[in-house]
């Protein structure tokens, strides 16, 4: 996980930069055990798409519990969906 980048050199002024003051950039890897797997497609769907602060806890909740078969925020991505879905 990167922090929040260069703060003095003027690209805090783009959009690409106002993005990444607010979205520091994140990079994962999955397991080989879990590669070409439904959760590997769906991360790999959802590895262009915006996420929040909110979104990257919510799925590191949903991985620690993917033993106990707790897997929504994989099909929903959402945070009310992934606290209110019953197991």
């Amino acid at each position: 996980m990167g922090d929040h980048g260069p703060r003095r050199e003027g690209i805090n002024a783009t959009v690409l930069g106002h993005y990444e003051l607010n979205n520091p950039f994140l990079v994962a890897t999955v397991p080989k055990q879990y590669r070409n797997t439904e959760i590997h497609e769906r991360m790999r769907e959802k590895s262009n798409q915006l996420m929040t602060n909110f979104d990257l806890h919510a799925t590191l909740m949903d991985i620690m519990k993917f033993g106990q078969r707790y897997i929504s925020i994989f099909i929903s991505f959402t945070l009310y969906a992934s606290y209110t879905k019953k197991t």
